[in-house]
């Protein structure tokens, strides 16, 4: 427990670990105790909302999540939560219960209850609109890793684990990879909740935070006011990005037809087909998703915009609409590809994934060929 005075504010901090009986009795007894005007807990308020009201994740359309091109987001957030799901069975006490328990306190004592956290579909396009398209395959490529780790953990490791934030725990390998990922994650939310802190409302307020985040929201209460919007602000594609991106495919046809002729262009967009239709077939897709990949490739392979993946999710997605049993058993069949692919919506993903990834290896293929055609 930490406590600062803030202006007229008494602000105390209960430090968590997000995992541990301890962390929810501390929680209860140092409300109990201070009695405070206003509790914050590190939520933002759309995960309060699902604490409130849960839903059944089957509600979701798997269609619609493809056509808004929400794929990523809602695989990292499945990712995560499945992760704390996998931790939670090795601990005392479920994932997120002492936060629970802070607004099981707030409705006893009829006091305001503030969630201090940035929305975490922000801070997830923002670190993604944040890095670079290597960052961001190798970003994927880790995610992916993560998704099929079934590794259990050692008694050193399950201790660590109560001792620190699970989502700071869950993504440690990647931003120690990647900076901009450990800034936007870790020190960004912790201005934006010390913030958040200063502002909620009464004389006395009790925070509850994972520990992880202590020293750095301490740190930034004390120092200058910060304006929220300037954190909630999504990075746009910058003009020479978004240039490069509508010239890269022009040029290229041009590199492959000046040095190869028409034939080869001709090549590598069949090719480009039949490598995303091949893709399609080894994921056991539907045999119109198959066609729809080997007409959409040579479209998308042209296009900065339309990914055959997109298209091929699409029409998966349409012909194998995920079933109530997909969404129960998608932690089960996440751990292995055998039983990912008969899962309707995990398959589609693959499907997505390697449809892409085999027309953009022809593509990549075809463009070595044409430099070296071109200096040689």
């Amino acid at each position: 427990m930490k406590q600062i005075q803030l202006n007229n504010k008494n602000i105390t901090l209960v430090l968590t670990a997000h995992v541990s009986k301890q962390s929810v009795l501390d929680v209860q007894e140092t409300i109990q105790r201070i009695q405070p005007d206003c509790i914050c807990i590190e939520l933002d308020d759309k995960r309060l909302e699902s604490i409130n009201n849960p839903k059944d994740l089957s509600s979701m359309k798997l269609i619609d999540v493809i056509k808004e091109k929400k794929v990523a987001m809602v695989v990292v957030n499945y990712i995560l939560a499945n992760y704390q799901k996998k931790m939670a069975e090795h601990m005392d006490s479920g994932v997120g219960d002492e936060m629970r328990e802070g607004i099981k306190q707030a409705s006893s004592l009829n006091v305001f209850l503030q969630p201090i956290d940035r929305d975490i579909q922000t801070t997830f396009s923002r670190i993604w609109h944040s890095l670079s398209f290597f960052e961001k395959a190798n970003l994927v490529v880790s995610f992916i890793t993560m998704m099929f780790d079934d590794q259990e953990l050692n008694e050193e490791e399950l201790l660590q684990m109560k001792q620190e934030d699970i989502l700071n725990e869950a993504l440690k390998d990647i931003t120690n990879e990647f900076p901009t990922v450990a800034r936007i994650l870790v020190t960004e939310r912790d201005q934006y909740m010390a913030q958040k802190i200063k502002e909620a409302p009464g004389n006395t307020v009790v925070a509850i935070i994972g520990a992880a985040h202590a020293n750095g929201i301490l740190h930034h209460l004390q120092q200058s006011d910060i304006a929220l919007n300037d954190l909630e602000v999504i990075p746009k594609s910058s003009i020479l990005s978004k240039t490069v991106k509508y010239l890269l495919p022009i040029l290229l046809l041009a590199l492959i037809f000046f040095t190869s002729g028409i034939d080869k262009v001709g090549s590598w967009l069949f090719i480009a087909a039949v490598a995303a239709a091949i893709g399609a077939l080894l994921m056991f897709a539907h045999p119109i998703t198959v066609l729809v990949s080997f007409l959409t490739a040579p479209i998308s392979t042209l296009s900065p915009i339309l990914s055959v993946g997109w298209f091929a999710g699409l029409s998966e997605a349409h012909f194998r609409a995920p079933t109530v049993s997909d969404f129960n058993s998608l932690n089960d069949d996440a751990r292995s590809i055998k039983k990912a692919l008969k899962n309707n919506i995990l398959r589609t993903l693959l499907i997505m994934l390697v449809t892409s990834s085999l027309s953009a290896l022809v593509t990549i293929f075809f463009t070595v060929d044409a430099i070296k055609n071109f200096f040689f």
